[in-house]
């Protein structure tokens, strides 16, 4: 339970606040990070404040359907952390799987794991599967 507690306190920490390019403090594609928001190829740099952090549009896709089979699997202990942990997330992480559907790379490391794990993510697999489960509207999603 602590395992559990420790990764979805890290997952909710590094990865799923969002931040407006306007609000940002730092933008940061490494190695450099740069206190101003670049004039070109904004895709390709990670957001962050103090507090909040926002990752690179080609892999929001990919960390929304992570989160999605986490909370599918996981959901009593991820409930039993913060009962509002997914639900005050929902809506942009169906964004983020809607604009960023998986690719070849992120396909790979689903089969990959399931070398290991024993299946695949099914979010990556059906990308209809997170819109009937958490984004249709009547759950009053995007």
């Amino acid at each position: 339970m602590k395992f559990i507690k420790l990764l979805l306190l890290s997952i909710a920490l590094i990865f799923f606040a969002w931040v407006s390019p306007l609000q940002a403090s730092q933008i940061a594609q490494l190695p450099t990070p740069q206190s101003t928001i670049p004039s070109s190829a904004i895709d390709e740099f990670s957001e962050s404040t103090s507090s909040e952090f926002e990752p690179r549009e080609k892999v929001k896709g990919d960390i929304a359907r992570a989160i999605f089979y986490f909370y599918t699997i996981y959901r009593n202990q991820a409930e039993g952390v913060d009962l509002n942990y997914f639900q005050n997330q929902r809506r942009i992480l169906c964004k983020w799987n809607q604009q960023d559907l998986p690719d070849i790379t992120e396909i790979e490391r689903s089969h990959a794991i399931a070398e290991f794990q024993g299946n695949d993510n099914p979010f990556v697999l059906d990308v209809t599967l997170a819109e009937r489960a958490y984004c249709d509207s009547e759950n009053g999603s995007v």
